[in-house]
């Protein structure tokens, strides 16, 4: 039913019937609340971070609430069992200055075409504030270079946006699609961006950090970032420039909501 409403449960699935094996285990034949939080818990990778032992304990009490009405017996475990706060890290806006310096600092990168993959996903991050798995997951039919647009679907909450590309964003994009179809004529992935190997580009091959300049190491101290502070550099920046217009017509601040990418 949860999928059915745009849901996409890719961890609740595995992670429910890690429960339930788990209580086979145990003999335990009803569902209660010092069980669900002895295996939320007792992690496979010995994690003892409440906020993830907290999401855990989560797929367990969703489970329990649509259980109840068949077993009375079921109990569901309290959200506040478990602390579910954590300390976030700061996003970091990357200045202009700082985006071209990490794409400059991209063409060190080996193979040509790695370098030129991350080049383009770093820009076009910076450019359209869209997220880092919705640009690894582009199609090469998403990416209208013809009608300078992209369209993102199926994206957070299963919905689907168009993004308007600046003609300089679009030429830089025609550029990568031809280095990337001369050094692999045969497609080995649909996706528009791909890996060194021709392959798609997702969270397994796009590490965490991004590459950083001579410059950068000695600029201002900053917390690790990644890719995705270039996201919400790309959003701050469409948010400011959409501010701006409206301070200038003299329109309401809501108004603004309708600039961000999604």
């Amino acid at each position: 039913m949860r999928r059915a409403l745009g849901f996409k449960l890719e961890s609740h699935g595995p992670r429910l019937m890690s429960f339930v094996r788990f209580c086979e285990c145990r003999g335990a034949a009803t569902v209660t609340t010092d069980l669900a939080v002895e295996w939320a818990t007792t992690t496979s990778r010995g994690s003892d971070h409440e906020a993830y032992q907290a999401r855990r304990l989560d797929v367990v009490r969703i489970f329990a609430r649509h259980l109840q009405p068949l077993d009375p017996a079921t109990e569901v475990p309290p959200g506040d069992v478990l602390d579910r706060r954590q300390c976030r890290i700061p996003p970091y806006l990357y200045s202009p200055q700082e985006v071209t310096a990490l794409m400059s600092a991209a063409r060190a990168l080996r193979p040509a075409l790695r370098a030129a993959t991350w080049r383009t996903l770093i820009g076009l991050l910076a450019v359209t504030g869209m997220r880092q798995g919705e640009a690894c997951r582009l199609r090469r039919d998403d990416v209208d270079l013809n009608e300078e647009m992209i369209v993102i679907e199926d994206s957070k909450f299963g919905k689907s946006r168009m993004v308007f590309l600046h003609p300089t964003a679009a030429a830089a994009l025609r550029v990568y699609s031809r280095a990337r179809d001369e050094a692999f004529p045969e497609a080995a992935a649909p996706t528009f961006l791909v890996n060194s190997l021709g392959r798609p580009l997702d969270s397994r091959n796009t590490p965490r950090r991004s590459p950083r300049s001579s410059s950068q190491r000695a600029s201002r101290p900053r917390p690790a970032s990644g890719p995705r502070d270039c996201t919400t550099c790309g959003t701050c920046s469409r948010l400011r420039r959409c501010w701006t217009g409206i301070a200038t017509a003299g329109m309401s601040r809501p108004g603004c909501r309708s600039c961000l990418p999604g």
